[in-house]
């Protein structure tokens, strides 16, 4: 540890994928010299002086009609079907992959999900009426893996094993990511007429207003009769 240096550090942190694990990468560097510096290891916080990279802005656009047609002509394909359903629910690549079987409800039409802030945890998302393929995809990935979540990955498995397989069998080209799907179910519902405070508390965005939480209530029938505007 006495002879570890910037220089050193940095050349991690610059090998890091994405800006969040580079932050990470800085904060363990920090934590490392720190506890180094407080017995007396090192004389000086080289950890201080890491730079952190600069990366290129992904910009989250809605799949276009197009794309999203390309993905229903290979439908048949359990990756695409995978990309559909959060398409068609709202769900975040991190959402998708922590959701539980149990905390799908096929029967009633919706499944409980969401994951970190109180906006977005244990939500109500319905499984969209109108278009019974999602049910199907859904009811199909159930059958498909013998483990408690729906799909059993991490969020970079995801991305590589299921998302960019799906993109590539569809022919859509890779300018998309995981979250645009999010951005696609947004885009969608707003189109097909979803009342804002339902589609806010569907997504569970975290700019929910403090007056739409308090003073109007949506009950599941609400929520999916608005779901049902949804169309392919």
């Amino acid at each position: 540890m006495s002879e570890i240096r910037t220089a050193d550090f940095q050349a991690v942190v610059d090998e890091a994928a994405s800006e969040s694990t580079a932050g990470k990468l800085i904060a363990i560097a920090s934590g490392i010299c720190r506890l180094a510096y407080e017995n007396d290891i090192i004389l000086k916080d080289y950890s201080k002086f890491i730079k952190r990279p600069k990366y290129e802005k992904h910009v989250k656009i809605p799949f276009s009609k197009e794309d999203i047609a390309k993905l229903w002509d290979h439908s048949d394909d359990k990756n695409v079907q995978a990309v559909l359903i959060m398409i068609y629910t709202g769900f975040s690549v991190g959402e998708i992959i922590s959701l539980k079987k149990s905390d799908i409800h096929l029967d009633d039409g919706y499944m409980v999900g969401g994951e970190k802030t109180e906006a977005v945890r244990n939500r109500i998302v319905p499984i969209p009426p109108n278009i019974p393929e999602i049910k199907d995809f859904i009811t199909a990935q159930i059958k498909r893996t013998s483990e408690s979540r729906l799909y059993p990955l991490s969020a970079a498995s995801f991305r590589s094993s299921v998302f960019i397989p799906a993109l590539y069998v569809s022919d859509i080209p890779e300018k998309y990511t995981p979250h645009c799907t999010r951005h696609t179910f947004a885009s969608l519902s707003a189109e097909a007429g979803m009342r804002p405070e339902n589609l806010q508390k569907i997504i569970g965005h975290a700019d929910y207003s403090t007056a739409a939480n308090i003073y109007v209530h949506q009950d599941i029938d609400a929520l999916i009769s608005d779901m049902a505007k949804l169309k392919k």
